[in-house]
């Protein structure tokens, strides 16, 4: 049996990280983190525009448009 985690780790541990260090007053730095998910969810977490104290997280879904066919826009 595979067990499968709820979360994805690399987003939890690149967020608490950037978390942990805005909260300790540390200097922001650039995040540029692309990879894959298990069931081929693309994940993108950046900074936006260049900006080091924001964080911007992307999802990509291969099967949206079977989701929006049932209501995900909704």
């Amino acid at each position: 049996m595979i067990l499968l985690e709820i979360n994805n780790r690399i987003v939890e541990e690149t967020l608490s990280l950037k978390l942990e260090n805005a909260q300790a007053g540390n200097k922001p730095d650039t995040v540029e983190v692309t990879f894959a998910d298990f069931d081929g969810v693309l994940y993108h977490i950046s900074n936006p525009n260049g900006d080091k104290t924001k964080v911007m997280v992307s999802i990509s879904l291969k099967f949206y448009k079977e989701l929006q066919d049932h209501g995900a826009d909704e």
